[in-house]
């Protein structure tokens, strides 16, 4: 019995290890080192001058055979290793913010997305429809993409690769952003947020 249930034990600790190896060989040759070590020491540069991607970022970025490269779910952005990625399907669908990010990686032309929660962005999005009227004064105003809840922007029809390099705006839930390079999508969060701390400074005047 002893035998039994030890070769059991053994042939599972296999298995799992030979899962292992055959999904780290798989994410190094679909998402080399280097690319991985850029994205830590780009999580690093944003944690050490406190951009608004904070510890909360979560990144996604296109690799080929519809694939994508994603920051693990308990990840810290702003503690990231090189062991803090996974690699997952264009096409499936898992956590909250994973659903959020794959919707937008279905348009081919979209390279990199970034989902955060920065604290004015979150503020203004309470009062979606009067931060519109106000923010028409502003160029960057029809790059921003309000939606009431996560439910309404994941059913979404709206063609995101139309809209070049935008963020989107989800009543309680954060910001995404969107554009052709995983550094562009933190500059287009960066300047949102400071946008949305402007439009409340306004507003208490």
């Amino acid at each position: 019995m002893f035998d039994r249930y030890k070769k059991i034990t053994n042939d599972m600790v296999n298995l799992v290890s030979g899962v292992s190896k055959e999904s780290q060989k798989t994410l190094n040759v679909l998402a080399p080192l280097k690319l991985r070590e850029n994205l830590v020491a780009l999580a690093d540069y944003c944690s050490s001058k406190d951009l608004v991607i904070g510890c909360l970022g979560q990144i996604c970025v296109r690799l080929p055979s519809k694939k994508c490269l994603m920051v693990k779910e308990n990840a810290a952005f702003s503690r990231l290793s090189i062991s803090d990625f996974r690699i997952c399907s264009t096409e499936s669908r898992m956590s909250l913010s994973e659903d959020i990010l794959l919707k937008v990686m279905q348009f081919n032309e979209i390279d990199a997305v970034l989902f955060c929660q920065p604290t004015a962005c979150l503020s203004i999005a309470v009062d979606g429809d009067g931060f519109k009227k106000q923010s028409m004064l502003f160029e960057f105003s029809h790059r921003i993409l309000f939606f009431e809840n996560r439910n309404e922007f994941l059913n979404s029809e709206l063609d995101f690769a139309d809209i070049n390099e935008a963020v989107v705006m989800i009543r309680g839930v954060g910001l995404l952003s969107y554009a052709t390079s995983i550094e562009e999508a933190i500059d287009l969060a960066e300047y949102t947020e400071r946008f949305c701390q402007i439009m409340l400074n306004v507003s208490k005047k």
